[in-house]
């Protein structure tokens, strides 16, 4: 042992009996629950003054404080409510809420009033109605808003008790397929849309028929197709179309019967494709899965033309990396036009 390290037994062993009580006194026991005050012994020689009385101490603070007047732009405290009272709401007149829902009614019915028929087509796209929207688009391109439309009454319930609101029904699309093939194969110029939506007619065989035709034309700017019931074997067909017609710069596949097989040859075919900017594949009859969509990302990515794409993605993987390459053509597309 060290000579400077003290040796407690030997210490406590020179104790007398009322020293060691002492020592006891003022070491707390092993029973931690037990409160300090009953483990240790008073420390003050002050006279307890009774129990405790907190309004009494609280009463005495405040006067202490009001008392002494600290710094010379004292202000006493005042007890007081700071900020607004808080005021339940008047409760809204019933015929107030039928009054704005009248007006907007009105307001609404007018604004589509002006409106094409081609730019409400486009807002209910924008708006994920797909179906909608390629119907209005069969029919404008059928007939005009205002002599062409058959006219339907729907039932609207108006708050101020209005008559019934007339809305356009919307015609079948009846376009002759046999004409319109025959057009293609003379290179008519003036036929740069072909508007096949939602058709009723359209077999293998003059669909064949119908893509032969497309592959040699050159004046066929956009391709409409959708709602025709179109399966994977006409997904084969085009893609004669895809890789040898030059012109063609949108088509529109929506609400269809393609399969992830279909979609993919059709975007198989887009690596010899230089001219389309548009390609339309949403709200078909089957789901192609996350496997197929991470295949046609990669199918896409090596287009360097096609500007918008729409398809209803299930996994976003696939959907981010696609809008990136529409944004690498778009870039592309913009810096050619900036060097003309």
């Amino acid at each position: 042992m060290a000579k400077d390290e003290l040796d407690s037994d030997a210490i406590l062993a020179a104790l007398s009996k009322e020293e060691i009580g002492d020592l006891v006194d003022f070491i707390d026991p092993d029973n931690t629950c037990l409160h300090p005050s009953e483990r240790m012994p008073p420390q003050t020689t002050k006279e307890p003054t009774g129990p405790f009385d907190r309004d009494h101490l609280m009463t005495h603070l405040k006067q202490e404080a009001e008392n002494s007047k600290i710094g010379e732009g004292y202000i006493p405290y005042k007890k007081d409510i700071r900020g607004k009272v808080y005021k339940e709401k008047e409760p809204i007149d019933s015929t107030k809420k039928e009054i704005k829902r009248s007006k907007f009614a009105d307001e609404l019915d007018q604004m589509l009033s002006l409106v094409e028929q081609d730019d409400l087509a486009d807002l209910v796209s924008e708006l994920g109605l797909e179906e909608a929207s390629n119907q209005l688009r069969s029919t404008s391109s059928k007939a005009s808003p205002a002599t062409g439309l058959k006219a339907n009454v729907y039932s609207y319930k108006s708050p101020a008790a209005k008559p019934p609101i007339i809305f356009p029904q919307l015609l079948e699309q009846n376009t002759d397929i046999e004409e319109t093939i025959v057009r293609l194969q003379e290179l008519d110029p003036t036929l740069t849309t072909l508007n096949l939506n939602n058709h009723p007619r359209l077999e293998e065989d003059l669909f064949q028929q119908l893509c032969d035709a497309l592959v040699a034309n050159t004046y066929l700017t956009t391709l409409e197709l959708a709602g025709t019931k179109l399966g994977d074997n006409h997904a084969k067909m085009l893609v004669s179309v895809l890789k040898n017609n030059s012109t063609l710069q949108s088509l529109n596949l929506d609400t269809n019967y393609l399969t992830g097989a279909g979609i993919k040859v059709i975007l198989q075919a887009l690596k010899e494709n230089n001219t389309l900017k548009e390609l339309k594949l949403s709200n078909q009859k089957h789901s192609a899965g996350a496997g197929i969509e991470m295949t046609m990302a990669k199918m896409i990515s090596s287009n360097t033309s096609l500007l918008k794409f729409g398809y209803s993605f299930t996994t976003p993987g696939p959907r981010i990396q696609i809008d990136k390459y529409i944004m690498r053509n778009t870039d592309v597309a913009r810096q050619q036009r900036m060097l003309l």
